[in-house]
């Protein structure tokens, strides 16, 4: 049996808990139940007949003229600076529109409480001009209170609006008598009655279409999987789980980008329009309005309808904004603010300026961008491709060199030739240089080769080296002199010169064993004169000499056999003379005519000795093969030999080495680096430097090949390649612009199709003046071809749209602060749900619209959903600013940009408790001389401070400039308390964290329920430069009161403020695990910081040659600092004057390759340059080849600047 609930079950039982809190949102329906004397009530029942005549005119009428009279215009201004500040907040935070003139109250009896419903609502504006007085206009149309009508409607009672706004004008005169006279007729309740009143005063619409808004959908509301899975049933939630498909892969001009998105925001926009239920964590300022912006054109493209919901009007008016800005303003429908007259004149006047729209020639798809992006990527791949077989890239090559460039060595010029590169992997590269290591470490050389005659020997094994220190030993100790001295005795008897060598030992012992051998078959004699005839006298045949007669012939044949000896054949008698012959005349060659050929009986014995030494030296020569030493030891003089083997004797210590190094060094010679080992061993490197040119030539053969054989690499050229990246600027901000156009396009053309299809809803739409959610019943597929995207509140969104699928993705900004219940409205008007919000947020309402507690939409979704991030921080000019939450928030998730010029952007003062609010009042003084025409707003941890400082404000300063920014007209300057002003962000923010009841007091709030939430809202508002005031000295910090994580995060960002956002103070360990007594240090801004303040962030290592750079630049008395920034993506190398303001930012080909192309060559360089940056690519082959050519390039550039 499943126990489980069943889906419908789940989703009741949550519908009834989510009407719960709508019911109970804001307290009574002041629509229906409305409170006379309420502190924001401004009652004009008795104003001046003239004042109210301006003012229902439409004109914008002070409060004095309205009330005259002193007392009565203090007790209503003080009404109206309430209903000012409450209004504003709702409008800030909630996007609510609630000032209205409501005129005439009506009242009927029922049981409990008489109801009392205003009956004519006129919008309102309230407001201070320059002169700080209440100014009040009204603005867009009379409307009938449509809470009252709608309790009309449940009681059988239908009021004809349209009537009753008609008889309320007659021509230009405006008199409501009729108009009340016709309600009075037509409401038949008991004792019903309209009082004649004029109050202004704060009405919400949203109350009664939100309590019953779910109520009535419950039918169906079930089958809606986001909202089944919210209410936690399983099958729902994996559906929503599912993950988007990954993105296909497009062409350039296939790519749809019709704004500039970076890489995480591309992703969102890819993910919903494949079709996933999404959450995507914002940290502020991340780019979530050009996020969304991109989601409104992608969806607009694809034909789909998309509902904005915003929480604060300037993140609405921010989104609005972006997509003004690339010409895409008409695909949203902003409903927040309009009325139902102005919303259908814009609409009339879109429909027909789209049917005179024609394409634009400008937005044109740029034809060179494909070839323009291959080149870069070919680029990009000929430095970063990976290279077989090696795994390596010439761009990791040249970090390697580089790396090494650092050492006291000079590289050696030398290569391996391609058959030996690609048998040496990267692996076998570092063993072969940590195997020579060892062996210079054992002595491979020493003293240099040529000092060492064992080196290079070829001696293996101890076996080898015993028998090659013995041979060596015995030849050198006289074995070579005894030798010697047998073979010049046996020359000296039979004459023959000395012999040098033992070749020419072994040639006379030759000789000698052929003077044997005929000695044998001849007696002595045969060597005398008559040889010659005697061998002419034997020849035959063609050989015979002609000149001899027989008989002279047959004599010289008988002398020649009476020599032989008995016994021995005549058989080969010439041959045997011609070899006596020619021994004769060798003899005579080496010891003179007249010397006669002769062989001693021990001449075999001899000759047998000397092949003995023959074999010995041959082995020797073997064995020094290789070496320094290694030469033809038969050929060598004996005088050579005997000092060569005396020289390898008296090194005998060496010899002991080679063993242990020859295999090292046969290895090595193998692998193609013996030319490398001679010279090595020549210059008796040591182990350190021999291995270090190992690992030097390896790299630089490798990125030498590369550079050969591949094209791109060989064509490099600086100038082109500089060329070529703006040109890709150019024509991918064009492709961007056709992008727009193409949406542009897109709707233009589904108009056209539903003008053609559905021409009454034309006709609806321009005969008919209705609000757009009745518009929408009426005429939805013109109005959402139009109008494909729609903004507005989440609380508004019941009374604007009826319920129904009419939009096919709902989009939530700021999903964090919205409670849950709060979203559903919005949630079950589309199929797709997609949630921006930050999960370090809790919901903070304003006090103006109580509620009762619920978690956000985001953390509910979040777990559910897909989920996805956005990590650049727009927002800050400069990181510095929003570096501590950065890091101690989101834990250096977020990654913003460094300003240019280096100067402090963030300062704190440590004020005492009694000057706050002066120290307050200067700083905003000072603020205002520093920035002019910049914003301000003034955050303060309590209102009652705000109000305060304010009132100090415009009392002792009555300048009329800081009224007029203050009024709300222009509102550049804003005071306020940290929940009153959490929508809004500034050029200059100073933030008071300070409490009226003291230090401990705000140490003690730091650790209530929603501080933290408070806390970081208040130190994130700040775009240009940072103030903050405080009553607690960061190195004074009273530590036995830290006793939550809200209040050491105060100290520790106290002290981050008063070093000035310092970049060393960022880089060090938490505070939290820091010990209490702590030595010293001084900041750079010359505080004292006790400790560090942040955990290190992972950043990025500085390519060597960056840093090669930046030391020449500083040797040419600039001023270049590697790595700057505070965040993971910092500047590689920033440079400037020797005044140390900084102005060129330096990256190289070397830089983030997981960036896209687009956000590496484009939208990083805008945001740098938006922030005093010229950014100026190097590339790594010119700083490998030419490192002083560009530190000079960049010096002239610094220069023209």
């Amino acid at each position: 049996m499943n126990d489980r609930p069943d889906r419908n079950a789940l989703v009741d039982a949550a519908v009834n808990e989510w009407s719960r809190h709508l019911i109970g949102l804001g307290g009574p329906n002041n629509l229906l139940w409305a409170t006379p004397g309420e502190p924001t009530e401004v009652d004009l029942s008795r104003a001046h007949p003239g004042g109210l005549a301006r003012l229902l005119s439409g004109a914008v009428v002070g409060l004095p003229e309205l009330v005259r009279e002193p007392s009565a215009l203090a007790t209503l201004t003080a009404r109206a600076e309430a209903l000012q500040q409450r209004v504003e907040v709702l409008r800030e935070q909630v996007g609510l529109l609630t000032c209205y003139l409501a005129m005439g109250t009506a009242t009927w009896e029922q049981p409990g409480n008489t109801p009392r419903a205003p009956v004519i609502l006129w919008r309102a504006d309230i407001a201070r001009d320059h002169s700080g007085r209440i100014t009040i206009q009204l603005v867009g149309d009379i409307e009938v209170n449509p809470a009252l009508t709608s309790y009309l409607r449940a009681q059988g009672i239908e009021l004809d609006d349209g009537e009753v706004l008609r008889v309320s004008r007659s021509g230009d005169v405006f008199d409501l008598s009729q108009a009340f006279d016709l309600v009075e007729r037509a409401a038949t309740l008991p004792r019903f009655r309209i009082e004649r009143s004029r109050v202004i005063d704060s009405f919400s619409y949203v109350k009664a279409a939100n309590a019953r808004d779910l109520s009535g959908q419950r039918s169906w509301i079930g089958t809606h999987d986001v909202v089944a899975a919210l209410a936690g049933d399983p099958a729902a939630a994996q559906q929503v789980a599912a993950e988007p498909p990954p993105a296909a892969p497009v062409s350039v001009l296939e790519e749809f980008v019709p704004l500039d998105l970076d890489a995480d925001q591309q992703r969102v926009i890819e993910a919903v329009r494949a079709g996933a239920q999404l959450t995507v964590h914002a940290p502020p300022g991340c780019g979530t309005s050009q996020a969304i912006a991109g989601l409104v054109a992608g969806l607009a493209m694809d034909g789909r309808r998309t509902l904005v919901v915003t929480q604060a009007w300037a993140d609405g008016d921010a989104l609005v904004d972006r997509l003004e800005q690339v010409g895409l303003g008409d695909v949203l429908l902003d409903v927040r603010s309009q009325t139902a007259a102005a919303l259908t004149d814009r609409l009339r006047a879109q429909l027909a300026d789209l049917a005179a729209t024609v394409d634009d020639p400008a937005a044109a798809e740029p034809a060179a961008l494909p070839a323009t992006v291959a080149a870069l990527e070919q680029q990009w791949a000929a430095e970063q491709e990976l290279r077989a077989p090696w795994g390596v890239s010439p761009a990791q090559c040249r970090r390697a060199l580089a790396d090494m460039s650092g050492q006291e060595y000079d590289g050696s010029n030398r290569r391996l030739a391609i058959d030996d590169l690609v048998a040496v992997s990267v692996e076998r590269l570092y063993a072969l240089s940590d195997a020579l290591h060892a062996a210079v470490d054992a002595g491979a050389w020493s003293g240099g080769s040529a000092n060492d005659p064992w080196f290079g020997a070829r001696v293996v094994g101890t076996e080898h080296r015993q028998r090659t220190a013995q041979l060596v030993a015995d030849l050198a100790g006289g074995g070579l002199d005894a030798e010697r001295a047998t073979i010049t005795e046996l020359s000296d008897e039979v004459g023959l010169a000395r012999p040098r060598s033992l070749l020419e030992a072994q040639d006379q012992l030759d000789l000698m064993a052929g003077v044997f051998q005929t000695l044998e078959a001849f007696s002595p004699e045969v060597f005398g004169a008559g040889l010659p005839e005697m061998v002419a006298g034997t020849a035959d045949g063609e050989g015979a000499p002609t000149n001899l007669g027989m008989f002279e012939r047959r004599r010289l044949r008988s002398q020649a056999k009476r020599l032989l000896r008995p016994g021995t054949s005549t058989h080969n008698l010439h041959g045997l003379l011609q070899r006596a012959l020619k021994q004769r005349t060798r003899w005579q060659a080496l010891a003179g005519k007249g010397s006669v050929p002769t062989a001693p009986l021990r001449t075999p014995q001899v000759a047998a000795q000397v092949e003995s030494l023959r074999g010995r030296l041959e082995w020797l020569e073997a064995r020094l093969a290789g070496s320094t030493s290694a030469r033809s030891l038969v050929d060598s003089d004996f005088d050579e030999i005997q000092v060569l083997t005396e020289r390898l004797r008296d090194a005998d210590d060496r010899l002991a080495v080679v063993p242990e190094v020859i295999g090292t060094l046969d290895l090595l010679r193998a692998n193609g680096f013996g030319d490398l080992l001679d010279d090595l061993a020549a210059r008796d490197a040591s182990a350190d430097e021999a291995s270090w040119q190992v690992r030097w030539v390896w790299w630089s053969s490798v990125l030498g090949h590369a550079q050969r054989t591949d094209p791109v690499l060989a064509a490099h050229d600086a100038d082109a390649a500089r060329s070529l990246e703006q040109a890709y600027r150019d024509d991918d901000a064009a492709h961007v612009r056709a992008g727009a156009a193409a949406v542009r396009d897109r709707v233009r053309r589904q108009v056209e199709r539903v003008r053609v299809d559905l021409p009454d809803q034309v006709v609806t739409v321009r005969s008919r003046v209705l609000h757009p959610g009745a518009l929408l019943g009426q005429a939805p597929e013109l109005l959402t071809a139009l109008r494909p995207a729609w903004l507005v509140s989440p609380l508004a969104v019941a009374a604007t749209v009826a319920t129904g699928l009419w939009f096919d993705v709902v989009i939530f900004d700021g999903g964090g602060q919205v409670p849950l219940p709060e979203a559903l409205p919005a949630i079950t008007r589309a199929g797709q749900v997609v949630v921006f919000g930050d999960r370090t947020q809790e919901v903070v309402l304003p006090r103006a619209l109580t509620s009762p507690s619920a978690p956000s939409l985001f953390q509910a979704l979040e777990p559910l959903a897909p989920q996805l991030n956005l990590t650049h921080d727009y927002r800050s000019f400069d990181e510095r600013l929003s570096a501590f939450g950065a890091v101690r928030r989101y834990a250096g998730d977020v990654a913003g940009f460094p300003a240019a010029g280096g100067g402090n952007v963030i300062a704190m003062r440590t004020v005492h408790e009694d000057r706050i609010v002066p120290a307050a009042v200067s700083a905003i003084r000072e603020a205002v001389a520093a920035d002019p025409d910049g914003s301000l707003v003034v955050v303060t941890w309590t209102p009652m401070l705000a109000e305060r400082i304010q009132s100090e404000l415009l009392q002792r300063h009555d300048d009329p400039d800081l009224r007029r920014r203050l009024a709300a007209a222009e509102r550049t300057i804003v005071i306020g308390d940290v929940v009153t002003t959490r929508s809004i962000t500034a050029d200059t923010a100073i933030v008071v964290l300070a409490d009226e009841r003291g230090g401990a007091a705000l140490l003690q709030a730091m650790g209530a329920e929603g501080a933290m939430v408070r806390f970081w809202s208040a130190v994130s508002r700040a775009r240009r430069r940072l103030m903050v005031l405080s009553t607690l000295d960061p190195q004074t910090f009273p530590e036995d009161r830290l006793r939550t994580t809200g209040s050491r995060t105060l100290r520790d960002y106290l002290r981050y403020c008063a070093a000035g956002g310092d970049q060393q103070s960022l880089q060090v360990q938490s505070l939290e695990q820091s010990t209490p007594r702590r030595r010293r240090r001084t900041a750079s801004s010359g505080s004292v910081l006790d400790a560090p303040v942040l955990p290190a962030t992972i950043r990025p290592e500085v390519p060597v040659l960056i840093e090669a750079l930046g030391a020449q630049l500083r040797s040419r008395g600039l001023t270049a600092i590697p790595s700057y920034g505070v965040s993971g993506r910092p500047v590689e190398l920033a440079v400037g004057g020797a005044d140390g303001r900084l102005v060129v930012a330096v990256e190289s080909d070397d830089s983030d390759h997981t960036e896209t192309l687009r956000f590496r060559l484009r939208l990083r360089p805008e945001q740098l340059a938006a922030r005093g940056w010229r950014t100026e690519t190097v590339y790594g082959q010119d700083l490998q080849q030419d490192l002083a050519a560009e530190a000079d390039r960049l010096a002239s550039v610094l220069e023209s600047l």
